[in-house]
């Protein structure tokens, strides 16, 4: 995609940590799943101290540049990620339901094409800026879209994280669906209301 063959060794190494990021949030959708709240906050910020400390050991004292960021990112999710899918292996072992995955796979199969396009087009507009301009200018739009995430970060996400689990054991009980109405409600104003304070405040960000 890039042209220039300097940097495979850099997209080697992102894809396996992309790997050990997939099977990482598998284990924290097994602790959202029994509602550890303290435990997958104590996980989440493990992750967030081991990633600081291997990139100050990799970049600042190691002086590996770039590298050393795609080294940090790799090893502080692969140690939490083999203890996490050791922790579920243990407690649920290795066991297979041909019923459910076929019911997995029905549901889930027309969604894989969408899924596949929504990552695709996030990343064409990188391809044809670094086409059109240079890998610099990819750098500095990727910045922008992390300065975005943050509303993604401290608000979609942890709400999504109780969200989705309490409104499915919920659903059928009465009264239950006015009331996730307004807590939605109230939760969109509150998004739009940061989404218009990042706004505001894009350029000094």
């Amino acid at each position: 995609l890039f042209a220039p063959q300097d940097h495979i060794a850099l997209f080697v190494i992102a894809y396996a940590a992309l790997a050990c990021s997939l099977l990482f949030d598998l284990g924290l959708g097994y602790l959202r799943l029994e509602k550890r709240s303290w435990e997958f906050l104590w996980v989440s910020l493990a992750k967030t101290i081991l990633f600081l400390g291997f990139n100050i050991l990799f970049v600042v004292g190691l002086n590996l540049g770039v590298m050393g960021i795609f080294y940090g990112t790799l090893l502080s999710s692969f140690f939490l990620a083999v203890g996490l899918a050791a922790r579920i292996l243990w407690q649920v072992g290795v066991v297979c339901s041909l019923p459910l995955l076929k019911k997995m796979v029905k549901i889930g199969l027309p969604l894989a094409p969408a899924g596949l396009a929504d990552a695709a087009f996030q990343s064409t507009d990188k391809y044809f800026l670094n086409h059109i301009f240079a890998a610099g200018a990819v750098g500095q739009y990727a910045l922008g879209g992390r300065v975005a995430s943050l509303l993604h970060a401290f608000l979609t996400a942890p709400f999504a994280q109780i969200w989705v689990v309490r409104r499915l054991e919920t659903l059928k009980q009465p009264g239950q669906r006015e009331a996730f109405a307004g807590i939605l409600t109230y939760f969109l104003m509150l998004l739009v209301t940061a989404g218009l304070t990042v706004v505001l405040f894009a350029p000094e960000l």
